[in-house]
């Protein structure tokens, strides 16, 4: 065929506009019931994206001493959060080797709140 008798089609394109990821892993959380919900989706988060990173021997700092509970124990198995709690704790020995859990006080996981804060505005 010569060149007269091509059709030429044009490619179509999908062009998405570019937007960097959310600092730091922060986020909005949706249809959260109270605090300790949004720190125990936050670790579940946490710890599903180290878990992607390769790591297998991992330290988690938090300031809920009922969360460091709930998924150091069976206590709050049962709890309106139960399900959510064993999901951790699957998580937890599933996917790594070598996990400590430590609470620190709030004064020093001031980042965590920062980055909290912010979340809770891009809603």
């Amino acid at each position: 065929r010569s060149l007269k008798q091509r059709r030429i089609i044009p490619k179509q394109t999908n062009i998405q506009k570019w937007t960097p990821p959310p600092a730091a892993g922060a986020g909005n959380l949706e249809h959260v019931s109270d605090a300790l919900h949004a720190e125990a989706l936050a670790i579940l988060n946490a710890l599903n994206a180290t878990a992607k990173m390769g790591f297998n021997q991992v330290i988690f700092e938090m300031d809920s001493t009922m969360l460091k509970q709930a998924i150091s124990s069976e206590d709050y198995d049962l709890a309106p959060l139960g399900a959510l709690f064993q999901e951790i704790k699957f998580q937890l020995r599933v996917a790594f080797e070598n996990v400590k859990l430590y609470v620190c006080p709030r004064s020093c996981n001031n980042a965590a709140h920062v980055l909290a804060a912010h979340g809770a505005s891009l809603g």
